[in-house]
């Protein structure tokens, strides 16, 4: 800390951790470093979050980019692989090592600038399925394809949720004449068995796009299920299984006088969690 490079903000934040491990009071150290002490809770705080990282400078707005998308990239990749040596969690500190061992320049305080941005944390962790699908490009394409620019004279639908092939049988009176149908569907082995094929050979019109395995997320029905899911099945009570019929028919009703289009926004850049 005694070092000439290292600017006196900085010195003054590291003091006022110091102080605090030897037991003072916020308002104690505020009167010591001659800092109002909501701000030295702030410093404090940053600093059990952060570690290090977090007593530095936050960027300021206008600064040029350093790291270009890939770097964020692989810094995403990063966070979301195990930690090494052992460890159960990540730090700012660690990530900045991985990084510039993977040829990456960074240091631990540009790390947490860009976490923060992103909304990562890596010292939280959350689990869930990776698809390992290896024509995962291929087939989130040809998903995405159809919502963005779907062939003339067609109908595009996300199905999900429905054994056998009693949802695309509906579906298939529901299309006019003359129509195509083309069904977004999960990976779901009941989608590629020979009662199926049987079926898409006696209705030619009939093309069932199937999304990477463990990638569900692609069929925009899951949206809806998630609203579902919030709004009314989360805290509801239902006496019986007519009721809860009753009550998912009426919500849908209600939701299509109001409903738009779901919108993606993604625009390259590394999405921020959810």
């Amino acid at each position: 800390m005694r070092a000439g490079t290292v600017e006196a903000r900085v010195a003054k934040r590291a003091r006022m951790v110091l102080l605090a491990a030897d037991g003072m009071s916020n308002r104690a150290i505020g009167e010591t470093v001659d800092l109002h002490y909501n701000q030295v809770a702030v410093w404090r705080s940053r600093y059990a979050e952060l570690g290090l990282a977090g007593l530095d400078d936050e960027e300021r707005p206008g600064r040029p980019c350093v790291y270009d998308h890939d770097d964020v990239l692989l810094l995403v990749k990063t966070v979301t692989e195990p930690p090494p040596d052992g460890s159960t969690r990540w730090t700012m500190e660690a990530l900045a090592a991985a990084m510039n061992a993977n040829g990456v320049a960074i240091s631990a305080s540009q790390v947490w600038r860009i976490c923060r941005a992103l909304d990562l944390k890596p010292w939280q962790v959350e689990s869930w399925m990776t698809s390992h699908d290896p024509d995962f490009w291929e087939k989130a394409g040809d998903v995405c394809g159809l919502y963005l620019n779907p062939p003339e004279n067609v109908v595009v639908w996300s199905v999900d949720e429905k054994s056998g092939m009693q949802a695309i049988g509906d579906l298939v009176a529901q299309t006019p004449a003359g129509l195509d149908l083309h069904c977004i569907v999960d990976n779901l082995k009941t989608h590629s068995t020979e009662l199926v094929e049987q079926f898409l050979e006696q209705h030619p019109h009939v093309h069932l796009h199937f999304t990477p395995t463990h990638a569900s997320w692609l069929n925009q029905v899951e949206l809806f299920f998630s609203i579902l899911e919030r709004r009314l099945l989360r805290r509801g009570e239902f006496g019986s299984v007519d009721e809860l019929a009753d009550r998912v028919i009426a919500f849908i009703k209600d939701y299509n006088r109001r409903a738009a289009p779901f919108r993606w926004t993604y625009d390259g850049r590394p999405l921020k969690v959810a």
